[in-house]
């Protein structure tokens, strides 16, 4: 089933959350993207503003499937495209190793183009 999205927020971390999306600590201080969603159950969605940056260009091929897009379809993304926004293999790095340099990248190459 489809979740259905009910608000979407922002706010400033009071206290460290994870980001469903990436699984890293969200800071306290950090400005993150909280999104309200229904799918029989109600729950939050907590993500970094990267990750929902990342989500939003990947996650257009999950569309159609109604599942959504989590934690295992942005790790996947991460290491099927970690080559193109970096620029080599992640060959040996560990997630949260080849998460890091990934979103470094993200950031610095939207900061190159002028986006954002």
């Amino acid at each position: 089933m489809s979740a259905t999205l009910i608000s979407e927020n922002t706010f400033t971390a009071k206290k460290k959350h994870l980001c469903d999306l990436c699984g890293q600590h969200i800071q306290v201080g950090e400005k993150y993207k909280r999104q309200f969603c229904v799918d029989g159950n109600a729950y939050a969605f907590k993500m970094h503003f990267v990750c929902e940056d990342i989500s939003k260009v990947y996650s257009k091929e999950y569309d159609s499937d109604g599942e959504g897009y989590d934690h295992n379809c942005f790790s996947h993304d991460v290491f099927e495209n970690f080559e193109v926004v970096v620029g080599f293999k992640s060959d040996g790095l560990k997630y949260q190793e080849a998460l890091k340099l990934f979103k470094q990248k993200w950031i610095e190459g939207k900061e190159t183009k002028g986006i954002g």
